[in-house]
């Protein structure tokens, strides 16, 4: 039978966060987890035609860190776009695993990575796998470079998709999702950690409406159900577009006092 799980809400700051974090979360709920496998040309072609437009891509060049880089895919695009990337994984062989098969570094220890080395850092996705979304922001100040800018995207749970599915909500994905941060408390983060958030905009998609659906009829996350659904859930995302959002924020060239 599967497990359930509680989400709850902060009476201080409002953010909404899995109620208790499994022991076995890396064990169980990572094992065989897609974002982390090797992808066939059918997959990659599928995340292209729906969820490209979620990531960004400037042209390099420059030093990028992709934290929570999976399995590696988005690091040799940014390499192809003249960037000099380093990856990072919290789980060792993980890290080790993509290292070695895409030829690019990827860490698993924040000390591994020099202060103020980096121009771009990219969160894509990430930010609600980390139980302490604010000491990962303050990781992302330090490693970048003053003037540098971090991208983070995320599933908005204030957001009418999040509200029109509730519990059956397919970006809930517990309890891979830990903290979930609204564009509001995002924004409040980052600026209490040394950032000025230049803009934040929504990323329509497919994903949300159509595992959405799949939760909704069959309780479960079904493939062949969230394709059959894909279509309709782009025309969804086109008239409901705040399932997921990216913001983009400089570190200020002067730090300020985090009060």
């Amino acid at each position: 039978m599967d497990r359930l799980f509680t989400y709850v809400r902060c009476t201080n700051c409002e953010v909404l966060q899995l109620e208790h974090i499994p022991a076995d979360l890396w064990s169980t709920h990572y094992a065989g987890y897609g974002r982390h496998a090797a992808e066939s040309a059918l997959y990659a072609l599928g995340r292209r035609l729906i969820t490209g437009r979620c990531y960004p891509t400037p042209d390099g060049p420059g030093r990028l860190l992709d934290i929570g880089c999976g399995n590696g895919w988005y690091l040799k695009m940014m390499s192809g776009r003249g960037w000099d990337p380093v990856g990072f994984e919290p789980d060792e062989g993980q890290a080790a695993e993509v290292t070695q098969r895409t030829g690019i570094p990827v860490v698993s220890n924040y000390r591994d990575l020099e202060p103020n080395s980096f121009d771009l850092v990219t969160l894509n996705f990430s930010l609600e796998h980390v139980s302490d979304p604010a000491s990962v922001i303050q990781q992302v100040a330090r490693v970048l470079k003053p003037g540098g800018q971090v991208t983070i995207s995320l599933p908005d749970p204030e957001g009418r998709e999040a509200r029109i599915f509730g519990k059956f909500w397919f970006h809930l994905d517990s309890p891979r999702h830990l903290v979930l941060l609204s564009r509001r408390q995002l924004d409040r983060l980052l600026t209490q950690h040394g950032f000025d958030v230049q803009d934040v905009r929504s990323l329509p998609t497919a994903t949300g409406f159509a595992g959405s659906v799949s939760y909704r009829l069959l309780g479960r996350f079904s493939p062949a159900l969230w394709y059959s659904a894909a279509p309709l859930g782009m025309v969804f995302s086109l008239l409901v577009r705040d399932g997921l959002f990216l913001t983009r924020a400089t570190k200020r060239s002067t730090p300020t006092t985090n009060r």
